[in-house]
């Protein structure tokens, strides 16, 4: 048994003492996914997430699509220039592979999205008017600014006893 505490043991202890069952109040805690092959971005991100936030990764096409068929998300935080191995496998190669934005779009709806990319904003098809930040010259400071403000000032509360209530309470 380890001496030390794992983010997820750290992350319900901090929202155990946010939640308040005797009163109503249960925290809920946002889930992101990074759709993102870059193992060095998906680091950072992470460290900026956890444990305020449950994090998904999907480092292929195929990943996101299935893990954004199978659950919701309050963001997702997408590279659209992510591979699509099995396209290259399949011999596919040369065919385009699927717009990864629209992908997204057609399975997250118009819940926030956040284009973390090397790519200028103008050259992917359907990034106007979502929020960019530019790979790798974003600091932390600026992608926890962008994600919190997509997600808020902070954990949402939700009240069992008067539904549909909410609170925001930073975290």
């Amino acid at each position: 048994m380890s001496r030390f505490m794992t983010d997820q043991q750290a992350a319900e202890i901090e929202w155990s003492l946010l939640e308040q069952p005797e009163l109503g109040i249960v925290a809920e805690v946002p889930r992101v996914l990074l759709i993102d092959a870059d193992a060095d971005a998906v680091l950072v991100l992470t460290a900026l997430l956890v444990p305020e936030n449950q994090v998904c990764v999907a480092d292929t096409r195929a990943a996101a699509l299935s893990l954004l068929q199978q659950d919701s998300f309050a963001l997702v935080v997408l590279d659209p220039a992510v591979p699509d191995p099995d396209a290259e496998t399949e011999g596919l190669a040369d065919v385009p592979p699927p717009d990864l934005l629209a992908l997204v779009r057609q399975h997250h709806g118009e819940a926030p999205l956040l284009l973390y990319s090397a790519r200028a904003p103008h050259t992917i098809v359907g990034a106007r008017g979502l929020t960019y930040l530019a790979k790798p010259w974003s600091t932390p400071r600026q992608l926890w600014h962008a994600i919190s403000e997509l997600l808020g000032s902070g954990a949402v509360l939700r009240s069992a006893a008067g539904a549909g209530k909410e609170n925001s309470a930073l975290v």
